[in-house]
């Protein structure tokens, strides 16, 4: 299921770049120069989740340890967009679901604290929501 939204996603993120350039390296960082769907999910949370404290490498490898031990997690995050999608009037495509919407990408960041608190790791659990 999450690999034919990842190749409609990178088809939308190629006709954004083609649309407005100014968008073209942000489009490229988030989805194009990444190979799935949870690759590019990881990249975007992490960016959104750390600061000088806990830098990004260190959030990145939480979300793919998470992803790859949890893969139902892209599942779900896959379900999320197509329902976004299918119930938000103002969405017109897939794209702007996993770049724009902070709904979305809050509940992908809970989704990761769930895992953590999960694995026994509360004190870290209750940070990363924090930072959401």
């Amino acid at each position: 299921m999450s690999d034919e939204l990842w190749q409609q996603l990178r088809t939308e993120a190629e006709q954004v770049v083609q649309q407005e350039p100014l968008l073209a390296s942000y489009v490229h960082a988030r989805v194009l120069n990444h190979d799935s769907l949870e690759s590019a999910l990881s990249f975007i949370l992490a960016n959104k989740l750390s600061d000088d404290v806990m830098p990004v490498e260190t959030v990145l490898e939480l979300f793919d340890n998470a992803f790859s031990n949890s893969p139902q997690i892209i599942d779900f995050a896959a379900c999320d967009i197509r329902a976004v999608y299918e119930r938000d009037a103002a969405i017109s495509s897939y794209l702007p679901v996993i770049l724009y919407l902070k709904g979305f990408l809050s509940i992908q960041v809970h989704r990761l604290a769930h895992f953590l608190w999960g694995n026994h790791r509360k004190d870290l659990a209750l940070f990363i929501q924090s930072r959401n």
